[in-house]
């Protein structure tokens, strides 16, 4: 018979009560002869009939335990055997009153009205987890007792929302257990706010509303506050706290939760004195949020998935729309984020829509009754009781369901666990999920055994925060066990407990810091960051722990942790102390910092270090002029007004100007989100400091275009814009899904209903509008079967949508999801791409890798959302729909436990040292496990200090390259390759060049694709003055030599024009018959294009293609584009890396390398097309070649410098190992030609250069209106050094083609010599002109005059050099001619 210690869960005046567990092997025990007049009250719990073992275990209540009795004497008899039993227990002293210190009150944070105070309480009560109740009446309101730890004796943290602060001063709260009410301890208060008061108050915006229905946000300036703010009555959840300026004069950020209110929010002050300004913040009328038309259900029992299939549907009328979620009886809330479950759309205007929902999900083969709540921003629109009955009648359950065989916790870090559980499922339904210390364990860790009976680990990090103390064990089964309690509940018939508090942690509480204090404790970021140390020790510290520390930040609610703002520290044995390097950001609002230091059993604040250390606890910034505010919008105009009409043959353009403020940081970059009363998934159109023409960063004007074509549908349209400054301040008008407290750029019009309604802008389109929804016509599943336990779990798939009237859109942001449901409707999203359309019908392709474990059981569910044509309607197919139409409607998983899969690592720097590698099934003691690491050169074995199947440990090396590479082989079989990316601190972001001096109404024009601005200058003349309307098209040239020492330089989808005369600039010139064409702004000799236009002169165009196919013998592209319908006539392009030569001082070459016989490598993933060809030369150099295309617009960063790859962009990146040198004066030149070609007749060819032969910047190839554009960058990567190279034309030497119907150049990259690496980046672009070139070479003067023709951008960035090729179709003659041999190979190598 085995027992648990015995400890208190109840006391009075007069007895005491204790709670225990004994085991024993029989149920028919019994319990009698208690000797001292007290009693028991048994219940049995059985564990383990399922396993036919007869251990059960009885909870033992023990009552009325007089004061006199120090153990439980008692009988316990099993048929004719009796044993006598005496458990000893703590000593019992009725409850009188605790005996408690309290600290001062303390402000929580930056939340209005409530404070803290800390209680150190000590009493007889040896409770584990005391309930107490603390109550203040008409001062305290919403109450809160945390205890710091479970155990007796400690620090409890009470925290309350004052109902006022007028007469606090002498005042007691109380705290009692909730059990015995009369027996109260007093709390003493005091008003933290004792002060004369010096707070002045001044400026406040209107209110700035989330839709209008949820929080409210407010700007204002106070000077000089000491007072504590309150809100209405005190019961509004509000954060404050300063973001500009100084005490003196200080910005502050309002955000008031307040949902549902309306009229005026009364502005309290507090200190010595009372003010009450009633009528100080106006507020948004009261809105109704949603209104639900009645939910539908259908139930079918589904044999093919051994599940029901449940649909509901229902209409929402909402103003915005954020997800909608579905609860069942087991914990899972699955939200279903815009367009998922959306069949319909019907308009109601820009304040709201009507939403048609039809979603099916699969629900377990059982006989139960359920609730299905659907909730809309968490409030319940719909409860629906659903019963399922399943044929035939499947066996009754009883009992637990999950037998937890085995429990086990294995030390990682200080703060840093893996739980281990070997979990049994009764009704073999399958192990869903269970909690434990805030982290929840799912099925999907199953690393032995099967979903039913096996081994689950994970690894748990601890943060202190509060958590639950029952855990639930649940199955599939829709009815889950009830709790189990931690510390004193037996869970198997092992007598095994789950502990509150693992001993694998490094425990200390407040009363065991030893020394503490911060060197220096006043840290200075006025002008840059700060940093300061903690310094401190604890008792029973190890010098293997690693303490950290974590600041809250004012962007993160409580309870959402920023991981940037926590640090960690180490043991410093020269001091024998713990030191934690801290950073800190610069222009903070000078105040101490706020923090928790990391411990357990609970953090330990800042307030309650300060009882204990006084002013060695603080830690104290200061700034000159703060600068925590995101930029913000001083002037807002539509364009070209509030309402515009487009007839059917119009294309317009509309969009806004706009004035942006941030000083003292200066707006850096930002997003502007153009959504619709009809279209709620907004064009994100990205702009940086570099687009503006009129100011500078600190105030500067702007402006974003959105083009509208005839075949539209009338909508009113409305922009969001999402900034920051160069600190990284945000601000935002989209609050997206959560409500976070973000400053809102438009505070400054918010109040006013005209400025308001300026964000909005009414299209009427002429055109008669299709109102019918386009349909799924067709599905292929590609992947019937998909094991979702290894590194492979693609899904792949095509459809096929139509729509007979307006046609099916083609913009990616409106491609169609495929929505894959498991049971209760836990769900996964997979965007699509375009594979083909002829206007009315599209084919759409799926290739996406699966959530790992998802839809483990077996089966799920297929559904297609999101199909939009271009009348912006939208339809959907459920699966239940896909069923009906005969299209495959499910999908098969497995669940494999023997493949290794590596997930993710620590921050890895330079000096590399330990890394933690997390990941699932990485093996067990008892497995052979060996890991490999890849420096770059090769992989090598390394040894892990550390191993479970959840995490494990490595030692690395110093780290010269960008990253490492990882493996694990576990039981021979290899695990994916897991690359760890070197930490950096990227570098701030460009800002502006001083500009040419512009009159006020100049603007910059960014439109909604992407801008990248080219290098280039020419020596041709320029005219002063730039165009003064909207980009139009002119004619230019650019001669052959240049002046410009600019290098390639990006901005992010922005294009740039001005419209206004600047005065005369000293600046370079810029090429263009006018500066780049009237097409871009000229800045320092260098041309910013306006989109779509590229090129050094800003005259050419993008086009957006599908991926080009793969050559597998060498890194070549062919790229086809049809062009009229004669399919024999084409303009080949072809760039290629010809030759390494290795140079003498002497400018001899001495050695000399063809480069052929290539390998290539597919690393082609979900998210990134990616081909990698590999050659050797000279026996130890490897060179690499990586071609990439991007789907989507892509920042990358090389040498420090972001570089934007453009939608279409196929990118080559070239690297090289170390080279044997002959000696120390040569060096090496890469030679690379690029080739124009075309067998069409009437063709005129140029060739045009940027900078002297001997310094190139760019050079550029044409056939008639067609070009390849290439860029050469003066840096290189070398050593992982950025360093200067040079570019050398090579075409006096290498006797290139140049005829009217061909073209030819050869570049020579010289490289310095070097030891461990370089990488290179040029950059080609083969593009399509507006105009023809001139100083060109003929073979006839009967030349077509065309408008601007789309072209593709092939660009090439870091690392880069490339072999590519490109075809386009041209409606022209076909006509013979003979190519070199040379060329000729080529050709039919890439036909």
């Amino acid at each position: 018979m085995a027992n648990t210690p015995p400890y208190f869960n109840g006391v009075d005046t007069t007895s005491c009560g204790y709670f225990y567990q004994i085991m024993v092997n029989s149920s028919n025990w019994s319990f009698k002869n208690y000797i001292g007049g007290f009693s028991i009250t048994p219940s049995r719990a059985s564990f383990w009939s399922a396993k036919n073992t007869s251990f059960v275990t009885f909870s033992m209540y023990a009552i009325n335990i007089l004061s006199t009795l120090n153990s439980l004497d008692y009988t316990a008899t099993l048929n004719t055997m009796t044993s006598q039993e005496s458990i000893p227990i703590p000593t019992c002293q009725p409850f009188t009153n605790f005996s408690l210190a309290a600290s001062p009150v303390f402000q929580q944070d930056s939340r209005s009205m409530r404070f803290v105070q800390y209680l150190k309480i000590s009493n007889p009560m040896n409770q584990i987890r005391p309930s107490l109740g603390v109550q203040a009446p008409g001062y305290w309101n919403d109450q809160k007792v945390h205890l710091t730890s479970p155990f007796p004796s400690n620090w409890v943290v009470i925290s309350y929302k004052a109902a006022s602060l007028q007469n606090f001063n002498g005042q007691s709260g109380t705290i009692n257990p909730t059990t015995l009410t009369q027996n109260t301890s007093p709390i003493p208060m005091n008003n933290p706010y004792n002060n004369v008061r010096t707070t002045v108050l001044g400026y406040n915006s209107k209110s700035i509303s989330k839709t209008k229905l949820f929080a409210q946000s407010f700007v204002m300036n106070i000077a000089n506050l000491n007072s504590a703010l309150g809100f209405g009555n005190m019961a509004y959840d509000v954060i404050y706290y300063p973001v500009l300026g100084n005490r003196a004069n200080a910005t502050y950020h309002l955000f008031v939760n307040a949902t549902g209110s309306s009229g005026a929010i009364p502005l309290n002050l507090f200190d010595q004195t009372y003010t009450n300004n009633p009528t100080f913040f106006g507020f948004a009328t009261s809105f109704t949020l949603v209104n639900v038309g009645s939910p539908l259900s259908s139930i079918v029992q589904d044999n093919t998935v051994n599940s029901f299939i449940l649909n509901i549907n229902f209409v929402l009328d909402t103003i915005g729309l954020s997800p909608v979620s579905t609860t069942y009886s087991i914990p899972i809330t699955n939200n279903m984020y815009y367009p998922v479950g959306i069949r319909s759309v019907t308009n109601n205007g820009i304040n709201g829509a009507s939403y048609k929902f039809s979603f099916d999900s699969l629900y377990p083969n059982v006989t139960f009754v359920d609730n299905v709540i659907v909730n809309y921003y968490s409030k319940m629109i719909s409860n629906m009781p659903l019963s399922f009955t399943w044929t035939p009648t499947p066996p009754t359950f009883s009992g637990i369901s999950i037998m937890i065989q085995n429990f086990q916790i294995f030390p990682v870090s200080s703060f840093t666990f893996v739980v281990r559980l070997d979990m049994f499922n009764t009704q073999f339904f399958g192990v869903q999920q269970i909690n434990l210390y805030n982290t929840y364990l799912y099925g999907y860790h199953l690393v032995k055994g099967d979903i039913n009976n096996g081994v689950f680990e994970t690894v748990i990090d601890w943060s202190g925060e509060k958590f639950d103390q029952f855990i639930f064990p649940t199955s599939y089964f829709p009815k889950r066990d009830s709790g189990i309690s931690m510390e004193n509940q037996a869970i198997n018939d092992m007598f095994q407990f789950i502990p509150y508090l693992p001993s694998q942690l490094t425990q200390f509480t407040v009363d065991d810091i030893t020394s503490f204090k911060f060197e220096p404790n006043v840290v200075d970021v006025s002008n840059g960051t700060g940093s300061t140390t903690l310094i401190f020790n604890f008792a029973n510290s190890k010098v293997t722990d690693r303490p950290s520390i974590y600041f809250p930040s004012y962007s993160h609610l409580p309870g959402i942790i920023d991981t940037n703002n926590v640090f960690t520290g180490y043991y410093n044995a020269s001091t024998n102390m713990f030191n934690i390097p801290i950073t800190i950001r610069q222009q903070l609002f000078s105040r101490s910092l706020n923090y928790n230091l990391t411990a357990a059993p609970s953090y330990i604040s800042r307030d309650l270090i300060s009882l204990k250390f006084g002013s060695d606890a603080f830690i104290n910034v200061v700034s000159d002029y703060a600068d925590e505010m995101g930029p913000n919008v001083e002037v807002l105009k539509q364009y070209p007004g509030n309402t515009v009409t487009v007839q059917a043959t119009d294309d317009v353009t509309i969009g806004w100007d706009f004035i942006l403020n941030d000083k003292p940081s200066g707006f850096s970059h930002g997003v502007a989100m153009i959504s619709s009363n009809l279209d709620i998934i907004p064009i994100n159109i990205t702009f940086n400091s570099l687009n503006n023409t009129d100011g500078d960063e600190f105030y500067g004007n702007y402006s974003i275009r959105l083009p509208i074509n005839g075949n539209c549908r009338s909508q009113v349209y409305h922009i969001d814009l999402v900034l920051y400054d160069y600190l990284g301040n945000e601000a935002a008008s989209n609050y997206g899904n959560s409500i976070t407290p973000r400053l809102n750029p438009f505070f400054k019009l918010w109040g006013d209903l005209t400025k308001e309604a300026l964000t909005n802008i009414t299209v009427n389109c002429a055109i008669t509008p299709d109102i019918m929804a386009p349909a799924v016509t067709a599905f292929t599943l590609l992947t019937p079967t998909i094991d979702v336990g290894s590194n492979n779990r693609i899904f792949q798939a095509t459809f096929t949508v139509t729509d007979d009237l307006s046609g099916i859109s083609t913009n990616p942001k409106d491609y169609p999801v495929v929505v894959l449901s498991y049971l209760y409707g836990e769900n996964t999203i997979l965007t699509s791409t375009l594979s083909s359309t002829n206007g009315l019908s599209s084919t759409f392709t799926v290739n996406s890798q699966l959530p790992y474990g998802f839809a483990m059981k077996g089966n799920y569910l297929i559904s297609i959302y999101g199909v939009v044509d271009k009348h912006k309607n939208l339809g959907g197919i459920t699966s239940s729909e896909m069923k009906t139409a005969g299209m495959t409607y499910f999908g098969t998983t497995t669940f494999g436990v023997t493949t290794p899969v590596l997930e993710t690592a620590d921050r890895l720097t330079n000096v590399g040292g330990p890394i933690y590698i997390r990941g699932k099934k990485m093996g067990f003691d008892s497995d052979t496990v060996s890991c490999q690491i890849n420096y770059g050169a090769g992989y090598q074995s390394i040894p892990m200090n550390l191993r479970y199947p959840s995490i494990f440990l490595i030692n690395v090396a110093a780290v010269t390259g960008s990253s490492i590479k990882v493996q694990l082989t576990v039981n021979g079989i290899v695990s994916n390759e897991l690359e760890i990316f070197k930490f950096v601190i990227p570098p701030p972001g460009p800002r502006p060049p001083p500009r040419p001096t512009l009159t006020p109404t100049s603007t910059s024009t960014i439109s909604t694709t992407g801008t990248t601005s080219t290098t280039g200058t020419s020596t041709s003349t320029t005219s002063p003055t730039s165009t003064t309307e909207e980009p139009t098209s002119t004619s230019s040239t650019t001669s052959t030599t240049g002046t410009s020492t600019s290098t390639t330089s990006t901005s992010t989808s922005t294009t740039t024009s001005t419209t206004s005369t600047p005065s005369p600039s000293p600046d370079p010139k810029c090429p263009g018959v006018t500066p780049c064409s009237g097409n871009g702004i000229c800045i320092a000799g260098e041309c910013f294009c306006n989109n779509p236009w590229y090129g050094p002169d800003c005259n050419s165009k993008n086009h957006v293609i599908p991926p080009p196919p793969i050559n597998p013998d060498q890194p070549t592209i062919n790229n086809t584009i049809p062009s009229g319908s004669d399919a024999l006539a084409y303009i080949v392009s072809i760039i290629s890396v010809e030759e390494l030569h290795e140079i003498s001082a002497n400018q001899e070459v001495i050695a000399s390398f063809k480069l052929a016989n290539w390998t290539m490598t597919n690393l082609t993933t979900e998210t990134q097309f990616l081909y990698r060809y590999d050659v050797s030369v000279k026996e130890s150099t490897n060179i690499t070649v990586d071609v990439e295309y991007f789907q989507n617009e892509t920042t990358i960063v090389f040498g420090n410098e972001n570089l934007t790859m453009l939608p279409s962009t196929i990118k080559y990146s070239i690297s090289m190992t170390p080279y044997q040198f002959q000696d120390k004066l040569t060096t090496l030149q890469l030679i690379m030609s690029a080739t124009i070609e075309t067998k069409a007749d009437d063709t005129c060819s140029a060739k045009t250069i940027g900078g002297a032969a001997n310094d190139l910047q760019w050079v550029k190839l044409n056939i008639d209106k067609q070009s390849l554009y290439g860029r050469f960058l003066r840096f290189a990567v070398i050593d992982n050094i950025v360093q200067p190279i040079s570019n050398v034309l090579l075409d006096s030497e290498m006797s290139p083609i140049d005829t009217e119907s061909s073209v030819q150049t050869f570049i020579g990259i010289n490289i310095p010599q070097y030891e461990n690496g370089i990488k290179l980046d040029p950059d080609f672009s083969v593009l399509i002109d507006n105009d023809s070139p001139t100083d060109s070479k003929c073979k006839s003067n009967n030349k077509l005059s065309a408008g601007a023709i789309a072209g593709i951008t092939v660009g090439a960035a870091v690392f880069c050099a490339l072999v590519i090729g490109a075809a386009f179709l041209i409606k022209s003659k076909l006509r013979a001619r003979r190519f070199n041999i040379k060329l000729k190979k080529k050709l039919d190598s890439h036909k």
